[in-house]
């Protein structure tokens, strides 16, 4: 059988609200969300992968691929050791078991 990995999702909604806050310029691309807004998604990342540490795992947050890279560079300021990866980067063999989502 495959192992079972425990993760924290993160709310479709935030994903949409993200993807439609990416701005693209001629130096990258960045995400124009206001700060009290990205306050929140960092308190409730924190607040979700607390729960993972708790049980003595590694804090996993799974997101959609299109949005991975823009959510890692959105949390990677505030918090620290969260792995953020997506749905297809999971062996075929691995078993997610979600402990929560990151909503706010």
């Amino acid at each position: 059988g495959g192992e079972t990995t425990s993760v924290v999702t993160l709310d479709p909604k935030i994903e949409q609200e993200i993807m439609g806050s990416v701005k693209q310029t001629e130096a990258g691309s960045y995400i124009s969300l206001d700060a009290d807004r990205i306050k929140a998604i960092v308190a409730a990342v924190k607040e979700q992968t607390e729960k993972l540490e708790n049980l003595g795992k590694v804090p996993i947050i799974v997101t959609s691929p299109i949005v991975r890279m823009y959510f890692k560079k959105l949390i990677d300021d505030y918090v620290e050791d969260v792995v953020v990866i997506s749905y297809n980067e999971i062996e075929s063999d691995v078993e997610l078991q979600s402990v929560g989502m990151v909503t706010a």
